[in-house]
């Protein structure tokens, strides 16, 4: 096993800026994604982390040394592939079995009319045999051992591929979206299965994705990248209900966090023409809010201490359990506010209603932004004594 270090990693391809002055580290044992959109940077970091590039600047440090210079194979590093990488005229053991015969035979004795009657070979080949038995088992696809990869579906080809890299027994794990070409349903089941392997192996698992449900659901701390910087690297839950950004808040959930533009008047923070009883503290004047979807609520039934606007609904998308409602606040035009409503609470015949009508939340729910989107911390909201109405 072993833990990462990255220290001021910068990379550029010609005159594009791809990682500006990154730094981070990953605990021994630990399960960390790396998440952004397209372009961001991420799988570039990956590759400078495996050795597959190497930056303009800083230094990889992988188990506290210094791996900078290594080539790939020095690292003791295994890695994913998004498009699994098999050999398809080779059977699933053969597959499995290749870094072994890699690492420990020489160039002759892995020669196809040579292996068999190489000493080397016939010595090494029981336990090698025995290595990807073993591995085989642990990921369930020991069963599928002789088939070639044409055979198989997507999700054992995944398996597979984790196999191989799984039976050299590296000391880091890498992941490049591992997971984006596989249908939904076998997404939620190799997700599970790759959890399960990190927690049974107790390797540092680093994985790429650009999927927020991927990030959240498996890992112990996740990366957010944007434009070759680290905007927040945090707990899973922390990244949802403690955002340091706008643009963190809004990758982090779905459907898409509210931002609400508001203002000062008289001392007092308004939102589209309504006094929000909130007190902001801290370097900077508050620009924006920021309000989940799932913190909003149709008003009927909602505490008296809650804040109440009016709400007319453009567009409601029936989700089985809820329905997420589209719509625009008469005092904010031009600002779409998205609404989940789940289907068990009463009056959901408010969400058919295409005129206005009343929606509400409690300020305590509030994320508070400046100008240049970064988070203000240090705002608190003051008790109610009865609601406000818009």
């Amino acid at each position: 096993m072993a833990g990462l270090e990255l220290k001021n990693i910068c990379k550029s391809f010609g005159r594009t800026e791809v990682l500006k002055d990154l730094s981070l580290n990953v605990v021994d044992g630990e399960f960390l994604s790396l998440v952004g959109e397209s372009g961001c940077g991420k799988s570039t970091l990956l590759r400078i982390i495996s050795g597959l590039e190497t930056p303009d600047s800083g230094e990889v440090l992988i188990g506290g040394k210094g791996a900078t210079g290594l080539s790939p194979k020095q690292r003791n590093i295994a890695m994913v592939f998004q498009d699994y990488a098999l050999y398809p005229h080779m059977s699933v053991g053969q597959n499995i079995a290749m870094p072994l015969i890699m690492a420990q035979l020489p160039l002759l004795a892995r020669l196809p009319l040579l292996n068999k009657f190489s000493p080397q070979a016939r010595a090494l080949r029981p336990a090698i045999a025995q290595d990807v038995e073993t591995v085989a088992r642990q990921l369930r696809i020991d069963h599928l051992l002789e088939r070639r990869p044409a055979e198989l579906s997507g999700g054992q080809r995944q398996r597979v591929a984790l196999g191989r890299a799984l039976v050299r027994n590296p000391g880091l794990f890498l992941m490049d979206e591992p997971l984006s070409n596989l249908d939904a349903k076998l997404r939620v089941e190799v997700r599970r299965e790759i959890t399960e392997l990190h927690d049974s192996s107790g390797l540092t698992f680093v994985y790429v994705t650009h999927d927020q449900t991927e990030a959240m659901t498996m890992s112990d701390r996740v990366a957010f990248l944007q434009k070759g910087q680290l905007l927040q690297l945090d707990k899973p839950s922390d990244l949802y209900t403690n955002p340091q950004s706008i643009d963190v808040a809004r990758f982090i959930g779905s459907p898409e966090i509210n931002i609400l533009p508001v203002d000062i008047q008289g001392g007092r923070l308004h939102l589209g023409g309504t006094p929000l009883p909130v007190r902001v503290t801290g370097a900077g004047a508050c620009a924006f809010v920021g309000l989940r979807p799932e913190a909003l609520f149709v008003s009927a039934g909602a505490a008296q201490s809650a804040i109440r606007l009016s709400f007319t609904c453009q567009h409601a998308e029936d989700l089985g359990h809820e329905v997420l409602l589209h719509g625009i606040l008469p005092s904010l035009p031009d600002v779409d506010l998205r609404l989940r409503h789940p289907k068990t609470t009463p009056h959901t015949q408010a969400t058919r209603l295409q005129g206005p009508f009343s929606i509400s939340f409690d300020c305590s729910n509030l994320l508070f932004f400046g100008e240049n989107g970064q988070r203000l911390n240090g705002a608190q909201a003051l008790p109610l004594d009865q609601g406000i109405v818009a």
